[in-house]
C-alpha cells in the first residue's frame, strides 16, 4: 500500500537537499563565464608578448629578490622586539581562553 506524497519521488536518502542543489546550480553556471574571462586573459597576454616571460624578465634585468639592493640594512630593534611579545602574548591568551583553561 503507498503512503500519502508522490509514489515517484526518490526516498528521503538519496533526495539532494535544496541548498546543495542551489549552490551546485550557481557553481555550474559560472564555468563557462570562467573559462571565457581565462580566454580573455590569455590573449591579451599574447597581445604584449608576454609568452616568452624568462626572456621578457631578462631583458629587463630582473633577477629577483636574492639580488635585489636596499636603501637601508634593517636591524632588529627593541620596538620589534615588544611588538613580538605583545603578537606572542595575544595569541596565547585567546589560545587558553578557547581551551577553556
Amino acid at each position: 500500500m503507498l503512503t500519502d506524497g508522490d509514489p515517484f519521488a526518490p526516498p528521503d536518502e538519496i533526495r539532494p537537499r535544496v541548498d546543495e542543489a542551489l549552490v551546485l546550480t550557481i557553481a555550474l553556471h559560472f564555468v563557462p563565464t570562467l573559462f571565457g574571462q581565462i580566454d580573455k586573459i590569455t590573449e591579451a597576454q599574447r597581445a604584449r608578448g608576454a609568452d616568452d616571460l624568462p626572456t621578457a624578465r631578462e631583458s629587463r634585468a630582473f633577477r629577483g629578490a636574492r639580488h635585489r639592493t636596499r636603501l637601508h640594512q634593517l636591524r632588529l630593534t627593541w620596538e620589534d622586539l615588544v611588538a613580538s611579545l605583545i603578537v606572542l602574548v595575544a595569541v596565547l591568551s585567546i589560545f587558553a581562553l578557547s581551551r577553556g583553561t
